[in-house]
């Protein structure tokens, strides 16, 4: 219940800051009859609310890694079953994630089921343009046909993402 109310909370406040967002350079232009002084309303307003949604991430970031102060590699790569899978891909992962958190707090506890979205607050172009491309070149593994592969267009987990990478073939050595 409480994760549906803080749900519905943050829709609402996103709602009133876009409404605000949209309407104070409007607002600016209609008060003061002059486009600049609406531009000039409109890059701060912008500003701002960059501000506001960095401090928002990392007051989360925060408050995940506090409850996660015994979390460690090894705990991310005891919950998988790393006797059947490539431990490079685990720890590549692993590493390559981190390079994409903030920086207060490294390595920063990742678990393997935490939502790469809305947990770790990454962005889909950062995994589909930078990790990606940086986890296949740590571990080897080819990003040819990866269309094909079953996890493909289903990673939402750090989990999902070593899954994926562990069904991709290796490069060959030239």
């Amino acid at each position: 219940m409480k994760k549906l109310f803080n749900s519905a909370l943050s829709i609402t406040r996103s709602f009133l800051t876009t409404i605000l967002f949209l309407a104070s350079p409007i607002i600016a232009v209609w008060l003061t009859k002059n486009p600049y002084i609406g531009t000039v309303v409109f890059v701060l307003s912008i500003a701002i609310w960059a501000y506001y949604e960095t401090q928002q991430e990392n007051k989360h970031l925060q408050e995940l890694a506090k409850d996660r102060t015994k979390d460690t590699i090894c705990s991310f790569v005891r919950s998988f079953d790393y006797r059947k899978l490539d431990t490079k891909v685990i720890r590549a992962v692993y590493e390559v994630l981190q390079l994409f958190l903030p920086n207060e707090r490294r390595p920063f506890p990742i678990r393997a089921k935490d939502n790469l979205f809305d947990d770790l607050k990454l962005d889909e172009d950062d995994l589909d343009l930078d990790i990606v491309a940086a986890v296949a070149h740590r571990t080897g593994r080819s990003l040819d046909n990866f269309e094909d592969n079953p996890f493909y267009e289903k990673v939402l987990t750090p989990y999902d993402l070593v899954m994926f990478f562990n069904m991709q073939p290796l490069t060959r050595a030239v």
